[in-house]
């Protein structure tokens, strides 16, 4: 337990392949079994409207979601979720923003 990981990058939007802000994470194990670890994790995306912050205590695994605890710019107070898909290579993923 204590083990950080973290990344950062550029991000893209999906349909387009158009460059659209960066993002960062970095997470923390928190629990360890002898199947699984969980993580907590803290992740930004800078968008040309604004940040969004996001945070989740999760198991490892492809498919997970984050909270969307706040942001800025066109973001300031967002809420909702996001939906993280992890690709095979595990070099990449899948965003989908649930904002409320």
């Amino acid at each position: 337990m204590g083990s950080v990981y973290g990344a950062s990058g550029k991000t893209t939007k999906t349909k387009t392949g158009a460059p659209f802000g960066t993002y960062g994470f970095v997470c923390t194990i928190v629990g360890r079994s002898s199947t699984s670890s969980t993580a907590q994790c803290n992740t930004t995306l800078a968008t040309p409207p604004g940040q969004i912050t996001l945070q989740s205590v999760r198991p490892l695994t492809t498919s997970f979601q984050e909270a969307i605890t706040g942001g800025t710019g066109d973001y300031a107070n967002a809420r909702g979720y996001a939906h993280f898909t992890v690709n095979p290579d595990y070099r990449s993923a899948r965003l989908r923003l649930h904002l409320l």
